[in-house]
This record gives structure tokens, C-alpha cells and sequence, in this order.
């Protein structure tokens, strides 16, 4: 199905909640724009949805204005229109009804929470429409969401990527030409659509593993033993840890202990002082979060974690991170992944993993997760026939989340 929702709101919105509808859902000086070009948006789905055997339907509320625009946009296509209570526009009560915005607008602030007399809180509107789009994206999990609009409210589209369009009349052109480009796109996609993706974070976000082995290298170094490095490996993707050598070589645990701590100082001098970025990580997670909500999963201790990323741009994309004190069982055993999952509150089918090791993939087939494996030098010559996708760069997640792979 998809669904196209047709929701205009008025210039401005305060707190982070909607301001209410505007009394006219189509500013004049943007009314051709929006018949011609709108319009033909809208025959281009009818025809598509047509072609494909496509279902498709319109919602909005009863009043007047809404009704009237999308029978102005919707007539003599095959796209039924529903009406829906939870899309009427903010009951502001007789004495602020239909009074100018720039007038009202002192008085509006003081009813983000407090009702209008004889009617409700900016709030309690936003709240009913998060509701009705809550319940429609439960319904058509796998499907399209096309917002129609000229302005749209942050409070109610946050949680889809879209970008907000500005007043101008220019900005106003070229979103709606845009618009164009993403029902094309949209329309093409598969039923793989991702919508969250779960990273790992060394190997993947940042270029750490390397110095992570040469700190354990220089660590039992210190305690008169040479780190066999091919053994290394097959131990982590085993989840046998750093000191599995060290123990073979009969290494007390007292010693291993002090090599421990050794470790560690040796692994945040080498974060202090080396260069781990991965070129082009921060332009795809730009890319990225324009279409997926992201987070970090990975075995970081948390201190290690803040240290990477004191003067480093990457948490900004994401919505949280768990790091190795925020659940129990480390990977391979799928409680990280399945965890993010619980977080984001997502279905594992709408969800991508992004890893570079065996052990992180197998964390996340054990959790019933889609996993990508990205190429990383010191990984690479693992095997990684779990995987269901395998991708040189970042960048290349988008066509994966956009089903076009």
C-alpha cells in the first residue's frame, strides 16, 4: 500500500509541538505551483500504482479545507480518500478560532500544555496525530509514506526522514519538484526497505582494531610473550578474548591481570595519538540518516568509547550507542543486537547490522538480523558466509536500505 497523507500546517511551530492547521491548506502565492506541480506528482502515482497493481489511499479529516484539497488533488484517480477524526486541526475553542496567527501567537504559547478554553493543547493535537501516523506505519510496515504538504511540522514527521522545506517561494519549487524524485524512488524500492541500522563501531565507524591487537601485542610483550596474530584472530571471532594465548602458555592470572591493565593504558595512548578515521564514514552517515534511523552496538568499553569520540562528529547521527557495560553477554551471543532492537523498538526485518568481524556477525545472525560486512584490512581474510551482504565502503548502504539491492 501506499499511503499518502496530505497534512498543512500553519508557518510556525513552537516547542516542538504543532501549531495547528492553517485555515487555508495552500498559501496563495504558491497555489499554481501547488495545482500544477502537485498534481501532476499525483497523476504520476495513480498511473504507477495503476501499472503495478499498487493499492494506495488518501487521508485526512473531515473539515472543509483538508477535504476540499484533496478532492482538488485526487479527482478522477483511482485513489480512494478516508477520512480520519485524528487529522482535524487544533481545537483552539471560540475565542482564538479564526483569529490572525500574528495577533494569537503571544497567547498561543501559553497553550503547548494548557487546553484553550472550550478546547485542547497544542500537545493533546499533536499527540492524536502521532497516533493516527504511529498506527498507520504499524499497518503498512513494508510500504511507502508519501507526505503531501507545503509546510510540514517537525513535531509530527520527526521520525521520518524528511527535511523540513522553508518559506521561500524558491525553496517551496524545489520541494515539490523533489517530491517527484522520491515517489520514483520510492515506487522502485523492494520489500527489503531497512529502516534502522545497528553498527558496530571498531572496523566499521573507526579504523581502532589495528591498535587494539597492538596494545595486546605490546602488553604481553611485557610479560615475555609474542602475540601470534592469525591465533589472535580466530580466538576474538571465537569470543575466547585477548588472553587466550597467554593462558595456552601457562601466563598466571595474576600476570594477565597486570597485562590487562598494561593493555588498556597502551590502547588509549595509541586512540590518543594515532589516526583512526575511516575516509568517507562521516558523508555516508550524512547520506544515511536521511533514510534510516542509526545506532552503535559494540563491545567498547565506555571509556575508550568517550575518548574516540571527544573531538569526533559520528554520535551525532545516532540516535543511542551501547557500549560493552549495557548488557551482559558480548558477541558472538545475539543479546547487543538484540538489545539495540528492543531500543529502537524495531522488527528484525526492517533492520541492518553493519559488521567487520565473524563475531559480530555472528551475533547478529544469532539475533535474526541482516548483517553487512564492510571491508577492513585487518579482518579481511576472515570467512563470512553468513553474510548477507558484503560492501567496500559505508556509502553502499544506501541502495541496501533502500531495497534496491
Amino acid at each position: 500500500m501506499l499511503t499518502i497523507y496530505t497534512i498543512h500546517h500553519v508557518r510556525s511551530a513552537r516547542k516542538g509541538v504543532i501549531l495547528g492547521t492553517s485555515d487555508d491548506p495552500v498559501d496563495p502565492a504558491l497555489r499554481p505551483h501547488f495545482r500544477t506541480q502537485t498534481r501532476d506528482l499525483v497523476l504520476l502515482v495513480n498511473s504507477l500504482i495503476s501499472r503495478s497493481g499498487t493499492s494506495a489511499a488518501v487521508y485526512t479529516s473531515s473539515m472543509r479545507r483538508p477535504r476540499q484539497t484533496c478532492e482538488m488533488l485526487f479527482a478522477g484517480t483511482a485513489i480512494p480518500i478516508v477520512i480520519d477524526g485524528r487529522l482535524r486541526q487544533s481545537a483552539s475553542g471560540p475565542k482564538y478560532t479564526g483569529m490572525n496567527f500574528d495577533l494569537g501567537k503571544r497567547d498561543y504559547l501559553d497553550f503547548v500544555d494548557k487546553p484553550f478554553p472550550q478546547g485542547e493543547s497544542f500537545r493533546d493535537f499533536a499527540r492524536r496525530v502521532r497516533e493516527f501516523l504511529d498506527e498507520k506505519a504499524e499497518q503498512h510496515r513494508e510500504h511507502i509514506i508519501l507526505t503531501i504538504g507545503w509546510r510540514l511540522s517537525p513535531a509530527i514527521f520527526a521520525r521520518l526522514p524528511w527535511h523540513e522545506p522553508g518559506g521561500s517561494d524558491h525553496r517551496q519549487r524545489e520541494h515539490l519538484r523533489a517530491l517527484h524524485v522520491s515517489v520514483c524512488e520510492g515506487l522502485r524500492r523492494r520489500s527489503g526497505v531497512k529502516k534502522y541500522i545497528l553498527f558496530d563501531h571498531d572496523g566499521v565507524l573507526v579504523d581502532t582494531e589495528f591498535w587494539y591487537y597492538k596494545a595486546a601485542e605490546r602488553a604481553l610483550a611485557d610479560v615475555g610473550l609474542t602475540l601470534d596474530k592469525d591465533q589472535y584472530l580466530r580466538d576474538m571471532n571465537q569470543g575466547l578474548g585477548t588472553w587466550a594465548q597467554a593462558r595456552a602458555a601457562g601466563i598466571d592470572e595474576q600476570a594477565i591481570g597486570g597485562a590487562r591493565a598494561a593493555r588498556n593504558d597502551y590502547y588509549q595512548e595509541y586512540l590518543r595519538t594515532q589516526a583512526i578515521e575511516i575516509k568517507g564514514v562521516i558523508e555516508a552517515l550524512a547520506e544515511l540518516s536521511r533514510h534510516a534511523r542509526m545506532a552503535i552496538v559494540t563491545t567498547a568499553k565506555r571509556a575508550d568509547f568517550e575518548l574516540i569520540h571527544e573531538k569526533r562528529q559520528i554520535r551525532r547521527f545516532m540516535e543511542f550507542v551501547l557500549v560493552r557495560e549495557d548488557y551482559q553477554h558480548a558477541k558472538p551471543h545475539p543479546e547487543p543486537y538484540l538489545t539495540g532492537l528492543k531500543r529502537f523498538g524495531a522488527a528484525k526485518e526492517e533492520t541492518l547490522v553493519v559488521e567487520d568481524s565473524p563475531r559480530g556477525l555472528k551475533s547478529a545472525v544469532a539475533a535474526g538480523i541482516d548483517c553487512a560486512i564492510v571491508h577492513n584490512d585487518f579482518t579481511h581474510s576472515s570467512d563470512f558466509p553468513d553474510a548477507r551482504y558484503r560492501i567496500g565502503a559505508l556509502i553502499e548502504l544506501r541502495d541496501i536500505i533502500m531495497g534496491q539491492i
